[in-house]
């Protein structure tokens, strides 16, 4: 049986993506042993399950993130990232940035 690449794009609301966040970004992908996860920021598109991948983005906030899932359980691989994204990493907010994040 084919599964189909699902798609969601999230924007990162962090300053950076920087090591710790990518740290919760990737175990959260390891859970999902059975699915894959690439990951798309200004045209750059990279393994979801690598954290050195991921550094390599150089990501901001107020970056575009277009996650592609395929496999058993893409769509709540996705979900999940949505909702990690939509947290912060849980990072707690600093105060000497912009809107706190």
């Amino acid at each position: 049986m084919t599964q189909a690449q699902l798609e969601r794009k999230v924007v990162l609301k962090n300053d950076t993506l920087h090591v710790r966040p990518i740290s919760e970004f990737v175990n959260l992908v390891k859970k999902f042993p059975d699915t894959q996860l690439s990951v798309e920021v200004n045209g750059r598109c990279v393994d979801g399950k690598s954290a050195m991948d991921l550094l390599t983005l150089q990501a901001r906030r107020g970056d575009v993130f277009l996650l592609k899932a395929h496999g058993l359980e893409a769509e709540r691989l996705l979900n999940e990232m949505e909702a990690l994204f939509g947290i912060h990493f849980n990072e707690k907010p600093d105060s000497t940035t912009r809107n706190g994040y």
